[in-house]
């Protein structure tokens, strides 16, 4: 079936080829030149894929309308299609804890409730063939991720497998009795449930007697930017492609020796470049790779794109592998927004053939309404997709009429916003926690968290090519006026809920502390380490050298991007000059007490907090606001409590709320960047 947007291009040439090869009485013409024929398939099946669902109040409309077009396609090649999703299955926040509520024991695939297991529910309904491991999946650790996976009485867990290659769940007392060895064949039309709640390296799928082998792997940056816990990740060094090759080579060489001639690997890496530039080229006998993490909007020139979205990769990338072979690197946007389809085509030898690639049929299928529509899909919702979406609705609808405060403007919090310049939601973040931490220790001066932290907006965007981006919307069946910030859009926003803590660096560490916060920037880059601030401001050059620490924390490489950075009260007055022409001011013992998050004082994000206790002892003073173990919504010491009881004080419903629109990069204040080579 063609793409619904694309008409037929073949038929002006099948024309000419036809007047080629008639009569043309006895007028004598020129022979024409050898037509080029395209080489034929031996076999081909369809990749239907996605990655970085991370459900959150918007999955409600859009995971329903997902399954919608994943039906329409997969009945195209109803024996030859494998559903792969490719990590982030899930993200704490407000659809991940609805599934905890007791209102969802009786929807349909739930059972039992616990969070989280709305998720998993949704995409046992779609039926995938298998998941890679992500980061997020171990964001609440892995109890956590045992109590999704694994049955439980009338929960049936994961009826798919999980793949990764690099991760050794042996010390892991978790999940170590999940784990399956490798290479387990299954028979795709119909694979039993021998797999159902597992982990394994790899498995092989059987697609009309041909078989396909799939491999999982998931970025070796999981310790920094996740809580694995005693699940131990290789390599070591995160930058180690060539070691992350080899563990990934060693299980595609197991399958092909086996047989296996086609063989997909699903590789969650965060940042796209490992998985189009670095892992191709090591690799030998891998046909194609599904990436993860990165939400970047990947599509080919005639794919109708969800609204509001501009396509920013080629879909897909072709490369080579190591023996010279073609790789097509898969990916599409995250949170429901795409069913990516890749028909692959394979000659007798088990090699793809990018000559028969048809980009009318493959690319992004968008699943807004429009997309929908554009399939005629709107009948194919899957129903009990729709009733685990619904239940979600329905916990939720309490949370969005309770309210805190109030806006007059869009508060970005885009993924690829809060991970590359100031933005106005970041900053009222950091103002709350900064406010929240002064009320306990009034000698808190700075306020830094990371970008990453901030999981979605807190606004409505219209639609079109050209959206607009406003106050949240008004929500009549909750009570909730246009403007108005509830609970639900704190808790969306905030998703991880962190605790907040409170530390005691040395200007020298500070200007560590801010060094590390723009040592990844670089064009096309989202790093979630990334700051957002309150309490100073900074500018940086990110065409200078990056700041590069070991697996310690301990500064290897210095930085040299933080060109000045000065402390500033409430009223924006400076107070105390940090840096100045790249230079460290004053003493540089002198001390600050800073509020950050749990996380990041943990030594998330690379942050080489942990470094620094060990190094000032006492004087470090780390100081957790968190009073109760408890992360609810309510929780004392934590962001969303903080952030609401911040709104509720200095933007309260009843008056006119904040009114700081976001600016410009270049018209940025807290977090300057200095020059055109900004990405």
């Amino acid at each position: 079936m063609l793409h619904p947007k694309k008409q037929p291009v073949f038929l002006a040439s099948a024309l000419l080829a036809l007047a080629f090869t008639s009569g043309c009485g006895n007028t004598e013409v020129e022979s024409p030149p050898p037509l080029s024929v395209p080489p034929r398939a031996a076999f081909s099946f369809q990749v239907l894929h996605a990655s970085d669902m991370e459900s959150g109040l918007p999955a409600t409309e859009d995971a329903p309308r997902f399954s919608a077009v994943l039906r329409v396609l997969e009945a195209q090649f109803p024996r030859r299609t494998l559903k792969l999703a490719s990590g982030d299955l899930w993200l704490p926040g407000v659809f991940f804890n609805a599934g905890g509520d007791p209102a969802m024991k009786t929807v349909p695939g739930v059972g039992k409730e616990s969070s989280g297991r709305a998720d998993m529910a949704m995409f046992n309904e779609m039926g995938f063939h298998a998941a890679s491991f992500g980061n997020h999946e171990f964001d609440n650790g892995t109890r956590e991720i045992r109590n999704i996976i694994a049955s439980d009485g009338d929960w049936s867990g994961a009826k798919f497998p999980y793949l990764t290659s690099n991760l050794d769940f042996s010390a892991n007392s978790d999940l170590k009795g999940q784990v399956v060895p490798a290479g387990t064949e299954l028979d795709a039309n119909n694979p039993g449930t021998s797999l159902h709640n597992k982990i394994t390296p790899s498995i092989i799928y059987t697609l009309d007697g041909q078989k396909v082998g799939i491999v999982g792997a998931t970025t070796p940056q999981l310790p920094r930017i996740s809580s694995p816990g005693t699940v131990i990740t290789s390599p070591a060094d995160p930058v180690d492609y060539d070691g992350l090759a080899s563990i990934i080579q060693a299980q595609v060489d197991a399958l092909r020796n086996t047989g296996v001639d086609k063989i997909i690997l699903m590789a969650h890496m965060q940042q796209y470049f490992v998985e189009v530039d670095e892992l191709p080229k090591r690799l030998d006998g891998v046909d194609i790779i599904i990436a993860g993490g990165n939400h970047a909007v990947w599509a080919d020139a005639d794919d109708a794109l969800y609204s509001g979205d501009t396509a920013t990769v080629e879909y897909p990338q072709w490369k080579k592998s190591k023996s010279d072979q073609p790789i097509a690197v898969l990916n599409v946007s995250s949170n429901w927004h795409y069913v990516g389809r890749f028909i692959a085509h394979f000659d007798e030898a088990g090699v793809l053939l990018p000559a028969l690639h048809n980009s009318l049929q493959n690319g992004a299928y968008a699943t807004d309404a429009a997309g929908v529509a554009r399939l005629a899909a709107a009948s194919q919702v899957d129903p009990e997709v729709k009733a685990i979406a619904d239940g979600v609705k329905g916990v939720v609808l309490t949370k969005d009429g309770t309210i805190f405060g109030k806006t007059q403007v869009y508060l970005n919090g885009l993924r690829t916003s809060v991970r590359t310049e100031e933005t106005n939601l970041g900053n009222i973040t950091s103002d709350a926690n900064l406010w929240y931490a002064q009320k306990s220790d009034p000698s808190t001066v700075i306020s830094l968290k990371n970008g990453g932290g901030i999981r979605d907006s807190i606004g409505a965007v219209g639609t079109g090519s050209d959206p607009t981006y406003g106050p949240p919307a008004a929500n009549p069946a909750a009570n909730k006026h246009e403007g108005d910030i509830s609970q639900l859009d704190i808790e969306n926003s905030l998703r991880f809920n962190n605790d907040l803590a409170l530390v005691t660096v040395t200007a020298k560490q500070l200007e560590e502390v801010l060094e590390h916060g723009v040592a990844a920037v670089a064009p096309g880059a989202t790093p979630g380490q990334f700051p957002q601030v309150s309490g100073i401001r900074f500018e940086y050059d990110a065409s200078k050298q990056a700041q590069v620490l070991d697996g310690s924390g301990t500064v290897t490489t210095p930085g040299q991007r933080i060109l000045k950075a000065v402390l500033v009260n409430e009223a924006g007055d400076v107070v105390d000059t940090l840096v100045d022409n790249g230079v460290l001011v004053g003493d540089e013992t002198r001390t600050f007490r800073l509020v950050t998050l749990g996380f990041l004082a943990g030594g998330g994000d690379g942050y080489p907090f942990r470094r620094f206790e060990q190094e000032n002892g006492g004087l470090f003073n780390r100081v957790s606001l968190a009073t109760t173990s408890g992360q609810g919504f309510s929780a004392e010491g934590r962001e969303q409590k903080a952030f609401a009881d911040y709104l509720a004080a200095k933007f309260p419903a009843s008056g006119p709320g904040y009114s700081a629109a976001d600016t410009a990069k270049a018209a940025d204040a807290r977090i300057t960047p200095v020059t055109a080579s900004q990405p």
